[in-house]
């Protein structure tokens, strides 16, 4: 359990860490398409799907036979993908008007700030964030904790990266 609760921790201290550049690089209109965009995220994740993958550990051990183990990993992916490529379809679709519903374009701090792009960026990240988490619980159900942690703690430092690099590098607000 302290290699589980550690990966975590580390991710919590890397957002944290974040902050920092968010204060210095944004200003508060920024920060608050930031703070929407992480909502929003949080909420279509929900709607895709994601406590789907709470029951596959629990099917998983049901099954005995490590085709149909393997079967009920698959299916919970290519499940969580077509949902969450659709739920993106759309969202991609009626990206121009869910922008200008979530964000105010009109406020003077996001002038040329764009704003459809930022949307597009979450929506995508969706079905990556899905299936990413639908192999962790497959590692989990390995028992590949050293495995699953090392991944989640890189991925948090290539997003954390990511950030600052078209925050601070790329100006890109």
């Amino acid at each position: 359990s302290l290699v589980y609760s550690l990966a975590p921790l580390i991710q919590r201290f890397l957002a944290l860490a974040l902050t920092w550049v968010y204060t210095k690089q944004l200003n508060p209109a920024q920060s608050g398409v930031i703070g929407m965009s992480d909502l929003l995220f949080v909420a279509l994740i929900q709607i895709s799907g994601t406590n789907l993958l709470s029951g596959v550990v629990r099917f998983f051990f049901d099954q005995k036979d490590e085709r149909d183990r393997r079967a009920v990993i698959s299916s919970a992916i290519l499940f969580l993908a077509a949902v969450s490529w659709s739920l993106v379809g759309v969202g991609l679709v009626f990206r121009e008007p869910l922008a200008a519903f979530l964000f105010d374009a009109g406020d003077p701090f996001l002038a040329g700030d764009n704003l459809v792009d930022c949307l597009s960026l979450v929506l995508l990240s969706i079905p990556l964030a899905l299936c990413s988490d639908a192999a962790f619980r497959y590692l989990q159900v390995q028992q590949r904790s050293g495995l699953i942690s090392t991944l989640r703690v890189s991925k948090a430092g290539l997003e954390m990266l990511l950030k600052v690099v078209l925050l601070v590098g790329f100006d890109a607000g």
